[in-house]
């Protein structure tokens, strides 16, 4: 599904006049999908416990967002390279017809409650979901990252490849007196090399050097020799030749296996993080948007007065007609802005949090949803 962007529009409510008919009238030809947005009426509660509200709104808003967010790219990225990828569901529908089919659901916030209860109540669960996310994902952030370095290990060049996936005992000498050097070059010089190494120390034993592996621009070697000119070997290996002598124990030569286990444990974890996400996303979202309709019922009482009697709508933009639609919604509701201000001036922030604008001032109540914010509707 193409990532979805809503603007809600909340305005008053004229008896007289078909509000959301006129509005859908003429946004038509800039926004085709536009819908009725139905909020039930909420407990006011008092003036000064409504102005509180709102800046904490604000805030809580973009919190639960933010968690909504996370849940989503979490299972986004748990499907990752799978044809069965797909959209997260919201009560058996998509996202965006949820929003556009929006009904308050009494049953999980009661109308019975203040505004601030349900805000708490909405902040607190989700808070819970955010927290229990961190703690379901770290350890399988932390088995994926070790793959990582892992296979990053295992497929980088030989001057720093874990060699453990390459060098096996047959490969060792080690005895009291004798010992293996591992030695990495360029392809270029491979001729040079087996014409020198004999000579870069004492008591290397000749015709003992045996190309294990090469990649694209480098093969390593094993040489034997007596212990006591190892060191000589390999700094005269660096000083000459600038080739690099890799160090390896053959007893820490386990980490094939390792990955292997790690990759257990991930497959193991994936499915229930999976399910977690699947099941709580849809949660978090309804939250979300409850939590939206309950920030336009408080902006459009403080904004319009009491009784609460408002229109909320939805209206679907797209980058092309952003422009264009707000200059349709300012010639629209002008009225409501106390005269010709410039729509689009900067304000401050109790304002700014009081319109809804994202610090940009209209003379309708303005919220927007924004679906493709964290790349899982795409």
């Amino acid at each position: 599904m193409e990532g979805k962007e809503f603007w809600i529009i909340s305005v008053p409510l004229n008896a007289r006049e078909d509000t959301f008919g006129e509005l859908d009238r003429k946004l038509k030809p800039l926004s085709p999908a536009n819908y009725q947005l139905t909020i039930p009426t909420l407990r006011v509660g008092t003036l000064d416990s409504l102005m509180a509200l709102s800046d904490d709104l604000v805030k809580i808003d973009m919190q639960v967002e933010n968690t909504v967010k996370k849940i989503g790219r979490q299972y986004w990225d748990l499907l990752d390279n799978k044809p069965e990828r797909r959209e997260i569901q919201i009560n058996t529908t998509s996202p965006d017809t949820y929003i556009t089919k929006f009904k308050w659901e009494d049953a999980k916030y009661s109308r019975r409650k203040t505004l601030k209860e349900l805000t708490d109540e909405i902040k607190t669960q989700v808070g819970k979901y955010d927290d229990e996310l961190k703690l379901k994902s770290q350890d399988y952030q932390q088995i994926s990252q070790e793959i990582s370095a892992q296979e990053k290990k295992e497929s980088g060049s030989l001057l720093v490849r874990d060699l453990s996936s390459i060098i096996t005992k047959e490969h060792i000498m080690e005895t009291d007196f004798m010992t293996t050097v591992i030695i990495v070059i360029p392809k270029s010089e491979e001729k040079e090399f087996r014409k020198e190494y004999e000579f870069l120390a004492e008591y290397v034993l000749p015709r003992s050097a045996v190309k294990i592996v090469e990649d694209m621009d480098h093969a390593l070697f094993t040489v034997n020799m007596f212990k006591i000119v190892a060191d000589d070997f390999r700094n005269a290996a660096r000083d000459k030749f600038r080739w690099t002598t890799r160090k390896f124990e053959i007893a820490t030569g386990t980490g094939k296996k390792d990955t292997k286990d790690l990759m257990t444990k991930r497959d193991k974890l994936k499915p229930t993080l999976l399910r977690w996400c699947q099941l709580h996303f849809g949660e978090a979202f309804i939250a979300w948007i409850h939590l939206k309709c309950i920030r336009v019922f408080v902006e459009s009482v403080l904004r319009f007065g009491l009784p609460a009697n408002f229109q909320a709508m939805l209206v679907t933009p797209t980058k092309k007609t952003h422009k264009k639609m707000r200059e349709v919604l300012k010639a629209m509701y002008r009225h409501l802005g106390g005269g010709d201000e410039d729509l689009k001036d900067e304000i401050d922030g109790a304002t700014a949090a009081l319109v809804g604008g994202g610090g940009k001032f209209y003379p309708y109540v303005n919220l927007e949803i924004n679906l493709d914010i964290w790349g899982i509707f795409a």
